[in-house]
Parts: structure tokens; sequence; C-alpha cells
């Protein structure tokens, strides 16, 4: 495991009809539960009976792509490219490296499929949009009784659709430690922790006890240690800045909600300046989730009131790229007329953008020299001094996540990406995929390197290299199989479980006004 990772995992710390036609179903980021649902909560028996069925019957230990039978492939919604995104940096996350410097992997944009802080910091970006999502529609359409109850829904569901999968996965840990299924000792080049167990008590009990008051310190409500319930798996530190942006984030939605469009979006902005200054950049980045969505919304509507009106745009200026900023935030006044940059000319700007985001996405740890890297150097030079004197990983990365977004939000063209079948199936099951990653990693992993490199031996870089291939080839769909089964058996029950207590708990307005 990389030391870039392992700073991450101890937290060194997405109108006119058709463009807002995003479905209800949308699965967007890991860790939220689509507000923009308005599906009935299923009843328990529902899917207990499922999983008590699919346990008898091996089927359904079955990869979910095997078992579609033919189906009919659901149609994309717009902004399907998101879920992609945020598979592909889910299976990504997962590769660890070192930081010696002279691994052809650690060249500009090879660097990124390597490294675990950009993946997590697109991860959070896409959350600040999905949960936007709704809010947002609403407080537009002027429904804000119907934003109301999507807030108070979202915000009781919330902690459960972070923790109780996280916590099912972590008693498998359990039972994986108490099999001593964790690798012990040895030495393994390219990686910086070869091992990692999180301890054997004397009993199972003792181990389960422990275990409980993990999962109470990681699950936590108001615990500030961003180290707390890592006892069983370090990646978990994202869930905790997980539940702790999106209290932030509902609490703008319901400050901004009635705000004008361009106020909205101005204090947005503000808002991401201020936490960049001060390095919050994690609250900078669900902010521009956020703003990036609203900023998606108002083009969309200014698109439809255009179409309506029959304005037609003046050509040949740019109005991709950053300066979707601007225009998102100006399309709240009346009558002005924004400029349209030439296609093939659009095309070019959005696909540099796309480019140079993920250059900056590929770099070096300032902390390892890389100040001294070329090209990367003169980017050091430029940050404020806050950054480069103690937060030298955080100013560069946040702001490439952000304008990613940007840039793919506004460039179907390179959305197409991320909506192939394989990132979109990476996106159903990316969640589980973060959850079980690591524990594989240090189990099956682990026990896999040391067979393949008792089999062709060390001494030699091709040796060592054939054996890592060979662990990779069988370690990747077992882990991909794994998280298949964890999304269907632990995941979806918990986004279900959450809707329906909620369901069950809520004072209808029917039997409300009866009462009064």
């Amino acid at each position: 495991m990389s030391k870039d990772h392992t700073d991450v995992e101890y937290g060194q710390v997405p109108g006119h009809a058709a463009s807002r036609q995003v479905v209800d179903e949308v699965s967007f980021p890991y860790t939220t539960d689509n507000m923009d649902s308005e599906k009935p909560a299923p009843a328990l028996r529902n899917w207990r009976g499922r999983c008590l069925g699919h346990a008898t019957n091996l089927r359904g230990l079955l990869p979910s792509f095997l078992l579609a039978n033919g189906s009919t492939p659901k149609k994309l919604h717009p902004s399907a490219w998101l879920d992609g995104l945020r598979g592909t940096a889910a299976f990504f996350v997962g590769y660890h490296v070192t930081e010696d410097d002279n691994l052809l992997i650690q060249l500009p944009f090879l660097r990124y499929f390597v490294s675990g802080l950009p993946q997590v910091m697109i991860f959070f970006v896409i959350s600040g949009y999905a949960l936007s999502y709704k809010p947002l529609k609403l407080a537009r359409q002027r429904r804000f009784r119907e934003m109301d109850e999507a807030m108070a829904s979202a915000a009781f569901r919330r902690h459960a659709r972070l923790f109780l999968p996280a916590m099912a996965v972590t008693f498998i840990q359990v039972l994986m430690v108490r099999l001593n299924w964790y690798g012990q000792g040895d030495t393994w080049y390219g990686t910086d922790i070869p091992q990692r167990s999180p301890g054997r008590a004397e009993t199972f009990m003792g181990q389960v006890s422990g275990w409980w008051h993990n999962c109470l310190s990681l699950a936590s409500l108001f615990d500030r240690d961003p180290m707390r319930g890592l006892g069983y798996d370090p990646n978990l530190w994202t869930l905790t800045v997980e539940w702790e942006m999106a209290l932030i984030l509902f609490l703008a939605h319901v400050a901004f909600s009635r705000l004008r469009s361009g106020v909205r979006m101005a204090l947005t902005v503000f808002t991401m300046w201020y936490c960049m200054c001060y390095s919050y950049w994690q609250i900078f980045l669900f902010f521009g989730g956020m703003l990036a969505c609203d900023v998606n919304f108002a083009l969309a509507e200014r698109a439809a009131q255009e179409s309506d009106l029959g304005v037609q745009r003046m050509p040949y200026s740019d109005t991709a790229g950053p300066a979707a900023w601007a225009n998102g935030i100006l399309s709240s006044y009346r009558g002005l007329k924004m400029p349209v940059v030439h296609p093939r000319l659009r095309k070019i700007l959005l696909t540099l953008a796309f480019v140079f985001c993920y250059y900056l996405l590929s770099i070096p740890r300032f902390e390892n020299s890389g100040f001294q890297t070329p090209g990367y150097k003169t980017l050091y030079s430029i940050m404020p001094k806050l950054y480069r004197e103690k937060y030298y990983d955080n100013f560069w990365i946040p702001i490439a996540s952000v304008v990613l977004i940007f840039t793919l939000d506004r460039a179907p063209f390179l959305q197409r990406i991320f909506t192939g079948a394989v990132p979109q199936y990476l996106g159903k099951i990316s969640f589980a995929l973060y959850l079980v990653h690591g524990p594989l990693i240090y189990t099956l992993g682990w026990h896999l390197c040391v067979a393949l490199v008792g089999m062709t031996g060390r001494e030699t870089d091709g040796q060592y290299g054939l054996a890592m291939l060979g662990a990779a080839a069988v370690f990747f769909p077992v882990c991909i199989w794994a998280a298949d089964v964890v999304t269907r058996y632990i995941d979806t029950p918990s986004v279900n479980f959450g809707r329906w207590l909620y369901e069950k708990l809520i004072i209808r307005v029917a039997d409300h006004d009866r009462q009064n």
C-alpha cells in the first residue's frame, strides 16, 4: 500500500424537459440513497424472503450480470456518467504502490490510477452533486413543502445508509480474524503496508465485543475524532467525512432554498472560496458538487426559456468549461444574451480541460520531493502559503476534482467514457467495492502473493512481477464478485430498511389533518 493511500486512509487529511430527465431510480454516489426517489418503502418481509430464498440457492451467489437472463438493458439516464465515474474511482482506489522514484506508474496520468486520494475526492464531489439534486430541483420549481419532506427523509436515513453496510462487512471481518485469514509477516516490494490485521481477541465473544465498540465509535453522531472506529478497516474514515459533510450540506440547502438562483450560487461560490482559504477541503468538495448540480439546472432552464422564446445566441464566444460558472450565476437575469462557442472549439476546450484535470489529479506528494518534479514544481510555487507550508496535497487535487465534474457535465462526448457497461456495473457495486477491497487485500491478496511468489521465486523483477500479475488475475475477479454479493444482500437491504423505517415512523399529513 502506498504512503499516499495510507495518508488517505488515516485521514490526513449531479428546466428543459430533455435536460431535466433524470430518472428517480438513478443510483448516485456510493454513499447516497437517491433523494429523488418516490418509491414506496418496500415491505421488510419481501427482501427478507428474497435473501432467504437466495441463501438456499447457490444461483443467488452468482454475479448479478450473470443473472440478467437476457433482460432488456435499462435506458441510461442523462447523469449516468456520474455512476460510471464513481465506479471506476472505486475500482482504482484498491491499487497501492510505494513512493519509490523509479516506477513507470508514477508518471503523470498513469499515477492517477494508483493513487487513493484523487479517487476519494472525486467521491466527495459526486456525493455533493447527488445529495443536492432533489433539493435544488424542488427549490427551482418552488415546491418548498416537498423539498422540506425530502430533506427530512434524507437526513433521517443518511446515518443508517452510511454505517449499516459498514457494520455488516466489519462483522464479516470478525469471522475472518477468528479463522486466521489475515496474513502475518513478510515484506512485499511495491507495498508500504505488507500486512494489516484488526487484532485477535482471546475469545470469540471478546472479539465481538471489541467489534461492537468499534462500530459505536465509527458511527458516533458527535465524535469529532477523524480516526475513530478504524480498528477493522482504516479505509472507513471516508464514511465519517460523508456523514459530517452531509449534515453541513443539508443545512446549506435549508438556508439557501428560498434565495434567488443567482444569489444562492454566489453564496455557494463564496463558501467554497472561504473553505479553501482555511483548508476545509472536504466542505469545498461537497459544495463543489452542489454548485455543479445548480449550474446544470440553471443552464437547462435557460436553454428551455430561449427555445420557447426563439432566442438566438451570439456565436463564437466560450460559455463552456470555467465560463459555465458565470453563466449559471447570471442565468437568473432574464433577457441577458449569453453567446456560445463554436461546437468544434468547444470540444477542444473541454477536452483540454479534461486532460489537464487528470494531470493535476496525478500530482505527486510534495513532502516526497514532489515540489521538485518538472511541471508540478511550478504548480507548487503558486500555491497559497498555507498549503505550501502544511496542507501540501489538499489544494490542487480538490480543485481538479471539482473542475473535472464541471467539465464532464458540459461534455456529453466525454461522458461516453463512463456510460459503457463496465463503468456502469462498477458504479452499481461501488460502495460495496470500497467496503470489501481493504479486507480482501490483507487476506486473500496476501495469501495469493505468498503462494505465487513461492512458485515463481522473487530473485528477479520478472519473477516477482509475474507472481503479482497472477495474484491480481485472481484477486480482482473475486473482489468484484464479493462486492456484487454485498451490494445485493447487505447494501440494498440497508437502503430499503432505512426507507421502510422512516415510512413507519413519520406522521402522515392526512392523519395529522384528521387529528386537528
